[in-house]
């Protein structure tokens, strides 16, 4: 069963104002007052019965006010069930994974955050039941992942697109994941549902464009998954910068890559950096980074013959490798 949810529950601070009727019945009705009358024959006898029926029929008026009052609110409110597809009674889930380069960063014993999130997520997809459905999407648009088309009853597809699946090296696109994920559910049941995102939430891509308000369905979820390592990597060496000469050359005139390295460890790091050129010629260079310290390196090379070259310069001696590769 989903949970009681509602669309507007600001709207549900008005639930107090049913009590109204029920103030204005005890302060404001007519009270019997004592008059002296010489005489009561000119009056009718009352009956009791007549007013005992009067004083149900007032609490019965007074119930159906209080409850009028209930019932608007609550119809302004937009109470649904969440994380239920129309029709079926099954429960609609779309799975977002986090593919970007942050996701590849392992902790000390080798386990990366990415493995996490596959884990949770086939867990999610292990326990789906016959009416329920699921789809996949990613952070990342990678072109190299198998995804299943749209939402699928089958938990072996699922388990099949999760084991194909790897972290890339680019930066996710959480807003447009989101929006992809949305679009899945109201293609399958329209409102209610489930979207879970397994991420790392790395300050660089959720700070980028604002996640639309509103872009649920009417009744859906959304459940963050933070997927951290058990123990930090010891270091991280980042390239942030690898340039060229930035003109033309002749063949064997000597240049260098400037390269701009930074140590984002709170630790101090021994790295080495290393560049090769596509005919096989190397340079390396070996040095110490202080903690959260930025230095600048240079790798020497000679050009080739005439044509476009290129060369791969990489990082050697820390535990994230997204960040480790400039060409």
């Amino acid at each position: 069963m989903g949970a009681l949810t509602f669309l507007n529950p600001a709207f549900l601070w008005a639930l107090p104002t049913a009590a109204l009727p029920l103030l204005f019945h005890l302060f404001f009705r007519v009270r019997r007052r004592r008059r002296p009358f010489p005489t009561f024959m000119f009056f009718i006898a009352s009956d009791p019965m007549l007013s005992a029926r009067r004083r149900v029929r007032e609490w019965l008026v007074l119930i159906f006010r209080t409850l009028a009052i209930i019932f608007a609110v609550l119809a302004l409110a937009g109470p649904v069930l969440s994380g239920m597809a129309a029709g079926d009674g099954g429960v609609a889930r779309v799975l977002i994974l986090d593919n970007s380069g942050s996701m590849a960063a392992a902790d000390a014993g080798g386990r990366r955050r990415w493995d996490a999130a596959i884990e949770a997520a086939s867990a999610l997809v292990k326990a789906m039941r016959p009416a329920d459905s699921a789809g996949l999407t990613t952070l990342v648009d990678d072109s190299l992942a198998v995804l299943p088309a749209g939402m699928v009853s089958k938990p072996d597809v699922l388990e099949t697109a999760l084991e194909g699946m790897a972290p890339t090296e680019a930066t996710g696109q959480p807003a447009s994941a989101l929006g992809q994920a949305a679009a899945m559910l109201r293609d399958r049941s329209g409102i209610g549902g489930e979207i879970h995102v397994f991420t790392d939430l790395q300050e660089a891509e959720w700070a980028g464009p604002a996640i639309p308000a509103g872009f649920l369905p009417p009744g859906a979820a959304l459940w963050i998954h933070r997927i951290e390592p058990a123990t930090p990597a010891p270091v991280n060496v980042s390239l942030m910068r690898a340039e060229g000469p930035g003109r033309a050359l002749m063949a064997g005139e000597p240049f260098s890559i400037e390269l701009e390295i930074l140590n984002r460890s709170p630790a101090p790091v021994d790295i080495s950096v290393i560049g090769a050129d596509d005919a096989g010629a190397s340079a390396m260079q070996r040095f110490a980074l202080g903690p959260g310290e930025t230095r600048e390196a240079r790798l020497a090379f000679k050009a080739g013959p005439e044509g476009p070259h290129g060369i791969n310069v990489r990082i050697e001696g820390d535990g994230f490798e997204a960040d480790n590769r400039a060409g």
